[in-house]
């Protein structure tokens, strides 16, 4: 009998390592690239097309600032608009109103509500992930995962690297890095810092039980 082993990395390869070479001598093989920029788009826009309708170009855009290049939830989400569409061209308030934003688009709206100061806002947006039924704990996750990729960027562009140069080593998807770019602006790296160390002790505070989930996320408000 034969065996079959399936190998799948992720990330970057080293091309000189002596089992990548050995692989691509010896097995079948075959690599999947992410998509991104217009290639994604031609790939929601082609995956429309296979249910007999059309999207509009407005749609498109914000289908794709509301899902990011997850082409699974993409797929899905697209399901969905057709079976609600039926006929003719999906339409921007179609996508609004039966698509939910992921997390990092709503931690986006909340940031930009921070750094503006503009802390009522702010709160009522907080309010409203937790009717959605986001724990306190995750969101002060999201939270600190999107601070921390800001002081990441920040750090690695002080350093002299470009932008450019900066959301390829960390990753980021194109979809987010002109909201990135914006936000991490607007901060210099060592206030970045301190608003990292203080999400950090709001959430060791939460998790040791010395302060209340929806206190500690007040609290940030306040003295962000």
């Amino acid at each position: 009998s034969k065996n079959l082993i399936l190998i799948c990395q992720e990330g970057e390869i080293e091309k000189k390592d002596p089992l990548f070479s050995f692989l691509i001598k010896n097995s079948k093989w075959q690599e999947f690239q992410k998509l991104e920029g217009e290639k994604i788009k031609n790939w929601a826009r082609k995956e429309v097309l296979k249910y007999n309708l059309d999207i509009e170009p407005k749609a498109l855009k914000r289908l794709l600032e509301f899902v990011g290049d997850d082409t699974w939830r993409l797929a899905q989400e697209i399901k969905k608009l057709v079976n609600f569409k039926k006929e003719g061209k999906i339409e921007i308030k179609d996508v609004e109103a039966l698509v939910e934003p992921n997390i990092e688009i709503q931690i986006f709206k909340t940031i930009d509500a921070l750094i503006e100061k503009k802390k009522d806002l702010a709160l009522n947006l907080i309010n409203l992930h937790l009717k959605k039924g986001n724990h306190p704990l995750y969101l002060l996750g999201a939270l600190i995962a999107h601070f921390r990729l800001l002081l990441s960027v920040k750090d690695l562009v002080d350093k002299g690297n470009s932008w450019f140069l900066a959301f390829k080593e960390l990753n980021i998807s194109p979809f987010l890095r002109k909201k990135i770019w914006i936000q991490a602006q607007k901060f210099d790296t060592q206030k970045l810092k301190k608003i990292y160390q203080k999400l950090l002790k709001i959430d060791l505070g939460i998790k040791t039980g010395q302060l209340e989930p929806q206190t500690g996320l007040e609290l940030l408000v306040a003295e962000i």
